[in-house]
């Protein structure tokens, strides 16, 4: 089933649809063709072990991609994820929209999301088909609420004060020690900013305390400091505006340490966090002479496998009553850096754990596969250096013909950086020995970026090793290992609201999903060293 007769068996008229219902679609149809396609691929495997013809005949067919059916817990679930996106939206306009138009058009957007709902149990449409009806009505909503927005200027709250949430925002990151606050805000926004210099998170209490009717001092001290959080956090907005400016800086502390793992894995997407078998399509496609009767032979296709799996990990730290009355800004910059660079220590971690658990393991690198090599004379220096490169040159692939590929890093721990780089910036190389004749050209000089990782030789990682080392070719063309993020998100997400009713503060969590698996064997070789 194609892309057009797949929209009309929803019940789509595809002339009709916006083009961002269209992308969503064309993407759903994607991810069905790809399954369709994996599960084709793996029972015709199935069947050509099995050695029966009947089997091998219907399993011959190309994949085919089935009208998509009806999911009550899929159904349940994107209402869920509608409604929670239309409150989320509403909160932004809460100080550009009378109250009565944003509770009028919350009231009326909600009620059409279950409508639809109750529509598509009724009826019993696929999760796609309401996922599209909700891409159109988050649209619409958007709409009725900006022609419902109030002329532009400023709101006004019980200290009299204009208030500007996207510049109080831009003037709070700034304060917090925001980098480079023009690429996340536009000019006018900044310029608007300035009237709100240096603000402290008590100001920002404040500011949204009043617009939700807070009446009371305009300073925040312990004996009123319970009430003016319950009022700031009454809406969303000061909810959203925390997490938006701890997103925007939790990049940063998350940006600070190296990410090594990028400069040999490849990146992979996934939708949900089931174990997923991704596959790599092996052949033998060298073409044959074509002989005299002009027959020609049939290639082969078999596929190799490995799987991986997303997790969450996650970290909570609280901006606690003392700070909030101390008006302590560096200690909300204290937890962007420690969420952000937390996050990118556990990324590290696990992605070298998972490495050396290979190299532990002894099955990933091995002789037998043409990726190993140990003894005494595989210490890093020329010599080791050579046999490695031509173990990369002898590498082949499944169908036994040369691969070709190219290798272009050098990878070890800290224990063998110098070495490491004197291969990549030493014209020469001399031998000391006496009355010995020798070349002295660098072969190498130059050719193989050093890359080091300290976790290779840290005696903290179950598979370490000062004397090992790899090379690799680039991860871009063929990687020995993948990291997988769901739906693509590479970096945390920060969160923050009032703290729990036993705990005085704000409370701020890090999350981050992702998996690692070892995929390509022939992308590296591993030097043991000794």
């Amino acid at each position: 089933m194609d892309f057009d007769k797949w929209i009309e068996a929803l019940g789509f008229d595809a002339a009709e649809l916006r083009e961002d219902q269209l992308q969503h679609l064309q993407a759903k149809y994607d991810a069905e063709v790809a399954t369709a396609k994996a599960k084709a691929d793996s029972d015709a495997e199935a069947a050509k072990v099995s050695g029966d013809p009947e089997k091998i005949e219907a399993t011959a067919k190309l994949a085919v991609v089935e009208a998509p059916k009806f999911d009550l817990q899929a159904i349940d679930k994107t209402y869920s994820s509608h409604e929670t996106a239309i409150k989320l939206t509403a909160a932004g306009y809460c100080d550009k929209v009378s109250e009565a138009d944003h509770d009028r058009l919350l009231n009326v957007a909600i009620t059409a999301a279950l409508e639809a709902k109750q529509t598509a149990l009724k009826e019993e449409w696929p999760v796609v088909k309401l996922e599209a009806e909700y891409i159109k009505a988050a649209a619409l909503f958007t709409a009725d609420l900006m022609v419902a927005e109030r002329p532009k200027g400023p709101a006004v709250h019980s200290s009299s004060q204009d208030v500007s949430m996207p510049a109080i925002e831009a003037a709070f990151c700034q304060s917090a020690g925001l980098k480079e606050p023009e690429k996340h805000f536009k000019p006018e926004v900044l310029e608007a900013s300035d009237r709100y210099r240096g603000i402290g998170i008590q100001k920002l209490l404040m500011i949204c305390a009043q617009q939700n009717g807070y009446s009371g001092r305009d300073w925040i001290r312990a004996d009123n400091l319970r009430e003016v959080i319950q009022a700031a956090f009454s809406t969303h907005t000061i909810t959203t505006m925390l997490t938006t400016t701890g997103n925007k800086m939790l990049l940063e502390g998350f940006n600070l340490l190296p990410q090594s793992w990028r400069q040999v894995a490849s990146v992979k997407t996934v939708s949900d966090f089931k174990a997923v078998t991704m596959f790599r399509m092996n052949a033998d496609l060298e073409y044959e002479e074509v002989g005299p009767g002009g027959a020609i032979k049939h290639g082969t296709v078999s596929q190799e496998s490995y799987s991986i799996q997303v997790k969450t990990y996650a970290k909570m730290l609280a901006l606690t009553r003392q700070d909030i009355i101390n008006d302590d800004l560096g200690a909300f910059d204290d937890i962007r850096n420690r969420l952000g660079m937390g996050a990118a220590v556990k990324l590290n971690n696990v992605f070298w754990t998972a490495w050396l658990a290979a190299v532990d393991a002894g099955t990933f690198w091995t002789a037998a596969r043409g990726n190993f090599q140990t003894g005494g004379s595989t210490a890093l220096g020329e010599t080791a250096l050579n046999t490695a490169v031509k173990l990369f040159r002898d590498a082949s692939g499944p169908d036994g013909n040369l691969l070709g590929l190219e290798p272009t890093l050098l990878m070890s721990g800290s224990d063998l950086e110098a070495t490491n780089r004197k291969l990549f910036t030493s014209m020469e190389v001399r031998d000391t020995t006496a009355s010995t004749k020798t070349l002295v050209n660098n072969i190498h000089f130059n050719r193989f970026k050093p890359v080091i990782i300290p976790e290779l030789s840290n005696s903290a990682f179950t598979g370490y090793s000062t004397t090992q080392w790899f090379l690799l070719t680039d991860p871009a063309v063929l990687a020995s290992a993948a990291m997988c993020f769901l739906d693509g998100q590479q970096s945390p997400t920060i969160e923050s609201t009032d703290a729990d009713f036993n705990t005085l503060g704000i409370q701020s969590r890090g999350y981050h999903d992702f998996g690692v698996t070892m995929s390509e064997f022939r992308a590296s070789v591993h030097s043991a060293g000794a």
